[in-house]
């Protein structure tokens, strides 16, 4: 049976609910930089609050059924500091 709910595939609506949606999800995040265009978010900050707010960002997936595709995302970082478990599957880069 074919969803009855929600936007579907072209819809020009759906980009604009997509952003909704997650609008108060980016507000609770505590890092100094969250920027997001659609579905993609960039974050910065300290690795430590990085890590928490990527958990928010998890925990929250539960409710609203979306993922972070790990294999897309990536982590750029200074120097050769521990990296906490949160980010064992992005990509590592450093910012050169």
């Amino acid at each position: 049976m074919l969803s009855q709910e929600g936007p579907h595939q072209g819809d020009p609506l759906g980009p604009l609910l997509f952003c909704v949606s997650i609008h108060s999800d980016l507000l609770r995040l505590q890092l100094e930089l969250v920027a997001g265009f659609m579905d993609d978010l960039t974050l910065g900050g300290p690795t430590d609050k990085v890590a928490t707010d990527i958990d928010y960002i998890r925990y929250r997936i539960q409710r609203t059924g979306l993922q972070i595709n790990a294999s897309k995302s990536e982590i750029i970082c200074r120097g050769s500091t521990p990296r906490p478990v949160q980010f064992d599957e992005f990509i590592s880069l450093s910012p050169d």
